[in-house]
């Protein structure tokens, strides 16, 4: 599909691409320009959309074909690869053939939903696990990834090098999503920052949502509602190295 300026900003992310006996909730395949896309054999529900953060033009799809019903080989993958190999290549890694009844097995089960976290005022936290993207992190490690302030675990947090020049911390709602309030907080002993701003991206622009000085352990911002397609957290100043232990997005009652 062709994702705009979502992510890297790379546009469409894929040309000449197959889709093979795929179960899912839904599909948007596309073509871009001077390629072809298709889901062949695949269930789940077709999905045309626009390109993101737009809501016009719809997109044409790309093309489908036995949509609902698998097709023969179950793999494509693995007939390509015995075609190349021989069956001792499927062998090799766990295969009789490229319609092995393992490729067949159903129902396939569901992950469990995320736990909520449900704040007795604002309501749920629309931020929880999503996708995360940060200018800095401390150390280059795990420890401080800018995920840890959207697991709802108080005793985890992002947090940046000392150095950083105003870092950010950017979450992927994964589509148009409709907010009107963020919490923020620091972790105890870490109430550094002095200055920060918090924007959304709103058609293709960066829109200024909220702006403050000190954030310590509990610091909620309202504005209007307003549909975003991201939200950036970006540190202004601070008097020492940037830790949010929670950035929460809502869609308080009024």
């Amino acid at each position: 599909m062709n994702r705009g300026v979502a992510g890297s900003g790379h546009g469409w992310t894929m040309g000449w691409a197959v889709a093979w006996n795929c179960l899912a909730k839904t599909y948007v395949i596309q073509n871009p320009p001077g390629a072809v896309n298709w889901a062949i054999g695949c269930i789940g529900e077709r999905v045309q959309t626009a390109r993101l953060f737009d809501t016009a033009p719809i997109l044409p799809e790309g093309i489908f074909d036995s949509h609902g019903s698998p097709v023969t080989p179950r793999s494509l993958y693995l007939a390509q690869l015995a075609e190349r190999r021989g069956t001792s290549a499927l062998h090799a890694i766990g295969y009789d053939s490229d319609d092995d009844p393992a490729l067949t097995k159903e129902p396939i089960t569901r992950l469990p939903p995320f736990p909520a976290d449900v704040d007795p005022v604002l309501g749920p936290d629309l931020a929880i696990h999503r996708p995360v993207n940060t200018s800095d992190v401390r150390g280059d490690t795990h420890q401080f990834g800018g995920e840890k302030a959207l697991d709802a675990d108080p005793s985890t947090y992002w947090a940046t090098n000392d150095n950083a020049k105003q870092p950010y911390i950017e979450i992927d709602t994964e589509g148009p999503l409709d907010i009107n309030a963020i919490a923020l907080e620091e972790p105890d002993g870490l109430d550094h920052v002095q200055a920060y701003k918090v924007e959304g991206q709103v058609d293709s622009e960066w829109k200024l949502l909220a702006q403050g000085s000190a954030i310590g352990s509990h610091k909620v911002d309202r504005f209007p509602k307003t549909t975003v397609w991201k939200v950036r957290l970006t540190i202004l100043k601070s008097t020492g190295y940037p830790a949010i232990r929670k950035l929460g997005l809502y869609l308080a009652p009024a």
